[in-house]
């Protein structure tokens, strides 16, 4: 498997945030994306929301993880209603889970698109 570069893209359709991630993941691509998903969370100030994250293909190595300098943000979760999260492998991810203690959401991890759109359309959330 040949490491790439880190890259990510972040959008939103309606009341969704869809952001994609791939590639081996920095501290410096970390700030970037964090503070770039913290403006499209504010967007959405008392209204519900949900985020669907396409990480397949996004490596988080445990010294980017760990490292002191890693962002501890937390995003405001109080009116996020769903998380999905589109996985190459049901352990992916995982490292991520303690930011969801204080949240009453805890993403949900699916394969495919496809399973992402059912699940948001369970919960009454049309993506296009």
């Amino acid at each position: 498997m040949t490491l790439t570069q880190c890259e990510f893209s972040i959008d939103r359709y309606k009341n969704v945030i869809y952001i994609t991630i791939t590639g081996v993941w920095t501290i410096q691509k970390d700030l970037e994306y964090i503070s770039k998903l913290v403006e499209f969370v504010q967007v959405f100030k008392g209204r519900e929301w949900g985020m669907c994250v396409d990480m397949r293909g996004w490596i988080l190595p445990k010294e980017v993880f760990e490292s002191p300098f890693k962002s501890k943000l937390m995003l405001n979760r109080r009116t996020q209603i769903a998380e999905v999260w589109i996985v190459d492998h049901e352990k992916q991810g995982d490292e991520l889970l303690p930011y969801f203690k204080e949240s009453k959401v805890v993403p949900f991890k699916v394969f495919t698109k496809t399973e992402a759109l059912k699940y948001f359309k369970r919960l009454g959330i049309e993506i296009p």
